[in-house]
């Protein structure tokens, strides 16, 4: 799922309004450039894959204040062992988080 949540990010971001992705797991390895980022964001988006909220952990855990956070299977996405993801899966999670952060996506579902 957290490939999903990765394809999200990369959307949001290409969307051009000052977004942009943050890797977790540079912040979880204490990287201090990755979390100057997080701290330093306006307001920090989390896409956890799954329930566990590992990404939302490992912010939290940083000291990093999330605005927002979403998990992939609340959009009715199941959790798969594989990486088999669907370009209309992503699309359906990017337009509804961007719809609740008040952002604006140039793509159609």
């Amino acid at each position: 799922m957290e490939k999903i949540s990765q394809e999200v990010g990369v959307l949001l971001t290409n969307a051009g309004q000052n977004a942009r992705l943050c890797c977790t797991t540079a912040v979880a390895a204490g990287s201090e450039m990755h979390l100057d980022i997080g701290k330093r964001a306006k307001r920090v988006i989390v896409i956890d894959g799954c329930p566990m909220k590992c990404a939302t952990k490992v912010m939290e855990k940083a000291g990093i204040k999330v605005d927002h956070r979403f998990t992939v299977t609340e959009f009715g996405i199941a959790k798969q062992p594989t990486l088999d993801i669907s370009d209309e899966d992503v699309l359906k999670v990017a337009l509804a988080i961007a719809e609740n952060v008040g952002m604006k996506l140039n793509v159609k579902p």
